[in-house]
């Protein structure tokens, strides 16, 4: 059979005004793991929820198929068809549709699909949609257009959200000798965050060419004097699973200058405060007995919590 090219229109014929509030699960405590389970709507993933339809064109003459879901930004649809079908760059998605019978007129505002193999893939800004949010349900119609024939077919969908479960916010170290340290933290949000380390009591390390120190693990980290490194600044992205924190090594040598031989140690580690998140700086406030009328403007805050400073006690006289 000779194939016939014809071309597909996806259409919005209306945006429902069906809402309904998500139902949010109760807030779960694992009591052997210790980890706090961020509740999550009830239309909500781990991965996009994919919607498929199945529609037929005319008798025993092909069909098409059509897969739709979103993310936070767009509506994605893909069309593919049988072998009956042969869909070409020329099919468009148009919205919003509006029937003639409503006194409006029909209205297509089209854009370019991507073309994957034998599947058209088309990626529509939720900005169509107005004031939009998770759990909408939303009407569309599917228009399918040859020189010979019309077909128009409704299909209902709702927008998701990908489940973002993160767990609370966890701070720790390990280290067999106080001078080989690996630090982890999760957050408790998909953020990128700025730590900065305090290491009062430590031989300067070997920088690179932007004075910058590379540790073991590859992470680049800014010092506050090139000559004199007690604090240690990185940002990146952060892990916000506790089963997978992100790490940090560091491996230093203790300055047992004269001060610190006397008591035989150095104090090698005391802080790691958050600076900034996602680029804004963190601005916090503490009262200062001495001025209780006055707050003290602080940049960051410290994650350390009960965590004991780490200190070397190798030092000799």
């Amino acid at each position: 059979m000779k194939k016939l090219v014809y071309m597909a229109v996806l259409t919005l014929l209306s945006a429902a005004g069906i809402f309904w509030s998500c139902q949010k699960d109760e807030t779960l405590t694992n009591s052997e793991e210790g980890l706090m389970l961020k509740s999550a709507s009830s239309c909500c993933f781990e991965a996009p929820y994919e919607y498929d339809y199945d529609f037929s064109w005319g008798k025993n003459n092909g069909s098409f198929n059509v897969t739709s879901w979103n993310d936070d930004f767009n509506l994605y649809i893909e069309i593919s068809s049988s072998e009956e079908i042969t869909l070409s760059t020329d099919t468009k998605v148009s919205f919003p549709y509006r029937n003639k019978d409503n006194g409006k007129g029909i209205k297509y505002d089209t854009n370019e699909p991507e073309s994957q193999g034998d599947k058209l893939v088309f990626s529509l800004p939720l900005t169509m949609l107005g004031d939009w949010t998770y759990c909408q349900d939303i009407s569309f119609g599917l228009k399918i257009e040859s020189s010979t024939q019309v077909q128009e077919v409704s299909y209902n969908q709702t927008l998701t959200e990908t489940c973002k479960s993160c767990d609370d916010a966890s701070f720790g170290y390990v280290t067999s000798d106080n001078m080989n340290i690996t630090f982890s933290y999760n957050h408790d949000s998909e953020a990128e965050v700025t730590l900065r380390f305090t290491f009062p009591q430590v031989e300067n390390l070997a920088l690179n060419e932007n004075e910058e120190y590379e540790a073991p693990d590859g992470k680049t980290y800014s010092v506050n004097n090139p000559k004199n490194q007690t604090n240690f600044t990185w940002t990146g992205e952060i892990s916000c699973k506790a089963s997978e924190p992100t790490t940090f090594e560091f491996s230093f040598v203790p300055d047992c200058g004269s001060v610190n031989a006397k008591d035989e140690q150095a104090v090698i580690w005391t802080d790691t405060k958050i600076i900034a998140i996602d680029g804004e700086q963190v601005i916090t406030t503490e009262d200062d007995p001495s001025t209780p009328d006055i707050d003290e403007t602080v940049i960051g805050y410290s994650i350390k919590g009960d965590l004991s400073n780490i200190v070397y006690t190798g030092c000799s006289n």
